[in-house]
């Protein structure tokens, strides 16, 4: 049995992308230890896993690479998004993850996701010395407001910040955000379920900026945001007066390759129907 399966990269965040009408396999948790794996497999930040339910509406459903599922990931939606306007040739399509619709628009590989309302930040919380707010999205999304973002060391600030209460028990990723002045900021984000740091995140520019509004650290509505990789994404937080309620996220996602992962009789490696035996380099 082989397993057909697109990549998909939204600036930098990559997906595998399976559709159910290809698969008679249904173990997306075996699938993501597996095929996110980079020498092991193809190598991705996490799994989508799409369905078409009717005309131009699709249920989404993203999983890390240790299995986990992701409650929401605006990046996996976008890729989603250029998959089906790949495959299906929609330009607009309505999205379903965990029960809640976005909207998505494609034009060309820039693709527009409506992420809708963003619950207000708490905090803030001082955490080795950094001032952190905690954004409640079903994504779990801390944001620590540094001075120069390129010099913080990710890999050993992440998993400080989410050792410390109130994040302590909450699946969170953080992202350490500094104002480029305007309607700019760059961001680095140490990701949950990847437990390292991504070359972008939807959930983490959207967080990052509605913390920055909250803040008056922004000139405008619209706020470009970079990032690690070589593009950019652009948040347009809507109607500064009616707290963040319908906010898009935009950017580039791009089709980078399909394939099929092999699997003889259906069987997949050991280590990927173990939960928490996935190898880590």
């Amino acid at each position: 049995m082989d397993i057909r399966f697109s990549k998909v990269h939204g600036t930098g965040n990559d997906y595998i992308v399976v559709n159910t009408a290809d698969q008679s396999f249904h173990d997306w948790p075996a699938l993501a230890r597996w095929a996110c794996q980079p020498h092991l497999g193809v190598g991705a930040d996490g799994l989508v896993v799409l369905t078409h339910h009717q005309q131009g509406r699709f249920a989404v459903d993203s999983l890390n690479p240790d299995g986990t599922p992701s409650e929401m990931s605006v990046n996996a939606l976008r890729c989603a998004a250029r998959e089906i306007r790949h495959r299906y040739g929609q330009r607009s399509a309505t999205l379903v993850m965990n029960g809640r619709e976005h909207a998505a628009e494609c034009a060309g590989d820039e693709v527009s996701v409506r992420v809708g309302a963003v619950p207000r930040p708490q905090g803030p919380y001082e955490v080795d010395g950094l001032a952190v707010y905690y954004v409640p999205t079903p994504n779990e999304d801390a944001v620590a407001m540094v001075s120069d973002v390129d010099s913080c060391d990710v890999a050993v600030l992440g998993p400080a910040v989410r050792r410390h209460a109130p994040l302590a028990h909450l699946p969170v990723n953080v992202n350490f955000v500094t104002p480029q002045g305007g309607s700019e900021l760059r961001v680095r984000t140490f990701e949950h379920g990847v437990e390292g740091e991504t070359l972008s995140s939807g959930s983490g520019a959207v967080s990052a900026a509605v913390v920055a509004s909250r803040l008056g650290l922004l000139a405008g509505r619209r706020v470009l945001v970079s990032n690690r990789s070589a593009g950019s994404l652009s948040v347009d937080l809507g109607d500064p007066t009616d707290g963040h309620r319908d906010v898009w996220l935009a950017g580039e996602a791009v089709r980078v390759f399909s394939g099929e992962l092999c699997c003889p009789n259906g069987v997949l490696p050991a280590y990927a129907t173990a939960a928490g035996q996935v190898p880590r380099w």
